[in-house]
């Protein structure tokens, strides 16, 4: 007589038996996880500043670069628009521009000039000592006016304008002829201050003859 095996069923056991089903949208939320956003980067230490030496002072601009540089970009809307109003096209307009810039800073080294001779004759009339660094000041005056002749008025080309081409031509003209006018201001005023210093030294000491003995 055989038998056959059943399997257990363990609700007709009497165990308790309850199937955990998930919540709606969890395998959604698992398939679409997303992990956090990684933090920026820190950005690299500041290098450590060091400290300038005692007494030393940081560099200043030249006084004609300076003058320059504040007379193109402070000066140079305006007088755009002045160029403008007169039909004048942008080659014309940044040409009048860069000559006006230039005529400030010659009459800037002009005023350096006057200065200069003013001291001088303080010294003339007795009332001031000739400072010692003033011929300095007159030869770097006396290359400053040189390089702006070399470099910038005649490096200046005023062939291709239209519009503007005859105010910059003479602008340009007369700025030349004043700057080589004050080069050679400038170096008849060396010539004095030369002088000036050879008066003001002391004479050598001539020795005096030795005594003979009488006899």
């Amino acid at each position: 007589m055989g038998c056959s095996a059943s399997r257990a069923d363990p609700e007709a056991d009497g165990e308790d038996f309850q199937r955990v089903v998930p919540p709606p949208g969890a395998k959604a939320q698992i398939t679409n996880f997303e992990p956090p956003p990684e933090p920026p980067p820190e950005p690299p230490p500041e290098p450590p500043r060091v400290a300038a030496p005692k007494g030393a002072s940081s560099p200043q601009p030249s006084r004609g670069s300076a003058e320059s540089d504040a007379a193109a970009t402070s000066g140079t809307p305006d007088a755009r628009e002045k160029f403008k109003q007169r039909s004048m096209s942008m080659a014309s307009s940044d040409t009048l521009i860069a000559l006006e810039a230039l005529q400030a800073d010659v009459e800037s080294m002009s005023s350096e000039l006057s200065e200069a001779e003013a001291t001088m004759d303080a010294v003339d009339a007795g009332t001031e000592m000739l400072p010692p660094e003033l011929r300095n000041q007159l030869a770097q005056l006396h290359g400053n006016l040189n390089k702006l002749l070399a470099t910038r008025l005649d490096a200046l080309s005023t062939g291709d304008l239209t519009s503007g081409r005859d105010e910059a031509r003479g602008k340009r003209k007369a700025l030349v002829l004043r700057t080589e006018a004050l080069i050679e201001e400038v170096e008849r005023q060396i010539k004095r201050c030369d002088s000036l210093k050879t008066a003001a030294s002391p004479a050598p000491k001539v020795p005096s003859p030795p005594i003979q003995p009488m006899e």
